[in-house]
């Protein structure tokens, strides 16, 4: 049987962000800080997520991609959401929202080139593209619930999602990131000689 931790491999730069995650935790246990220790555990868990389902599917992820991941919830959730990264820069909320369903989307064409290459798929780009939108959108749909559950709950230190406007400004944001991405990935994919390309 193989253990969810047995194989985990994590480069320099991950391994720094889950040691300060790892560190703060304990300082917010020590000052019964809950609501910021909840938020670290969170963090933790969505970003030590891929690391441990990249060992159960065919087609793994490289490093740079998950450290990525490590990167963008660090971002979001510690620095954001702890640290007032969130007042403090204005844009912050707009720009991390563009990055996500920028890099949700990129995912997604890693992992339909190499399920390409392996050859075990095989549509037309428009249906790849169409995929890849829908699931990178639903994923920002998740991450805006999840936002708004925090909120409700009162486990947020930072409230980040205080309207409407906001909620809405974000998924907007988020697919326009990802629809960018996913017409500029249908175009490489008409292109059987630029397909390589998506993941260079």
């Amino acid at each position: 049987m193989k253990w969810p931790f047995q194989t985990l491999e994590i480069n320099w730069a991950a391994g720094g962000l889950f040691a300060a995650l790892f560190l703060q935790a304990l300082y917010f246990i020590a000052v019964g800080a809950w609501s910021e220790v909840f938020v670290v555990v969170a963090a933790s868990v969505f970003s030590l997520a891929p690391y441990v389902v990249s060992q159960y599917v065919a087609v793994k992820p490289n490093q740079t991609i998950l450290s990525g991941i490590v990167v963008f919830v660090f971002s979001t959730l510690v620095l954001g959401e702890i640290h007032k990264f969130y007042s403090v820069f204005i844009w912050w909320d707009i720009f991390l929202h563009a990055i996500a369903g920028v890099g949700l989307a990129l995912l997604g064409y890693v992992w339909i080139y190499n399920l390409i290459h392996e050859g075990v798929v095989a549509a037309r780009p428009v249906l790849y593209s169409l995929m890849i939108f829908c699931a990178s959108v639903t994923a920002l749909t998740i991450w805006e619930v999840y936002e708004f559950g925090i909120d409700q709950l009162g486990w947020s230190t930072n409230r980040m999602q205080p309207s409407l406007f906001d909620t809405m400004t974000d998924i907007a944001v988020g697919l326009a990131g990802a629809l960018l991405i996913c017409v500029g990935g249908y175009l490489l994919l008409r292109k059987k000689n630029s397909v390589q390309h998506l993941i260079t």
